[in-house]
């Protein structure tokens, strides 16, 4: 039995031992358990379970945010949070005729003044 999966959980003693107990050393049957399960647990009760079921939440959060479409949420959110900044440099995003983001700039005056003028 790995204790380092439990461990790595961040749960209290009570629900760490409980883990343990009923032998839940893996991520698939950790992330399997039900309110019912635990309630079956010598030493557990609804606090515990409360306690686990927002762990389980933590986890399952960050799995969707590891696959394609999380990840192209995270990448949107912080093109958006550039905007800003994109737009006061001079910059701009496009789709392309084949549906492609594209970053463009606008041509300013500085553009075609010499280095050093």
């Amino acid at each position: 039995m790995s204790h380092d999966f439990v461990d790595n959980l961040e749960l209290s003693v009570r629900a760490s031992n409980a883990l343990r107990r009923y032998e839940i050393n893996s991520i698939e049957k950790f992330l399997a358990l039900t309110k019912p399960d635990i309630m079956g647990f010598k030493h557990a009760g609804a606090k515990t379970w409360h306690e686990i079921r927002e762990v389980q939440v933590n986890i399952q959060r960050e799995r969707r945010l590891e696959t394609t479409p999380g990840l192209v949420v995270t990448h949107m959110r912080a093109l958006n949070d550039l905007q800003a900044e994109m737009r006061a440099a001079g910059f701009f995003m496009i789709l392309d005729h084949n549906q492609r983001l594209r970053l463009g700039r606008y041509v300013n005056r500085d553009d075609f003044q010499p280095e050093g003028a």
